[in-house]
């Protein structure tokens, strides 16, 4: 007979390696949305002289940054979700926060 205590390990590790895998499906674009928006905000005007990098990276990291926050608890165990959702919501807020001022300061 199947163990019920290995069932529930494969499932959890089934879920934190499909939290690991969606995390970078979403997280890699949006640092590169981000430090694209940053750059752009930051860099010199021959970068972007008409700020369309800066608009749409910001939209794009912002969305993603979103999909990532709700993603990256999956990574943790079950009893530790609670406080990843947390941290990652906070985390998710700050970086949004940042970029909607660098955009809105431009």
């Amino acid at each position: 007979m199947d163990d019920p205590l290995r069932a529930r390990s494969k499932a959890d590790v089934r879920e934190r390696i499909t939290g690991g895998a969606l995390t970078l499906l979403f997280g890699a674009p949006c640092v590169w949305f981000a430090s694209s928006a940053l750059r752009s905000r930051f860099g010199p005007p021959t970068n972007d002289p008409h700020g369309y990098i800066m608009i749409f990276g910001t939209l794009f990291a912002v969305a993603l940054g979103l999909a990532t926050a709700l993603v990256v608890p999956l990574m943790l165990p079950r009893d530790r979700r609670v406080v990843g959702y947390v941290v990652s919501g906070c985390a998710f807020a700050v970086m949004s926060a940042g970029l909607l001022v660098a955009l809105v300061m431009a």
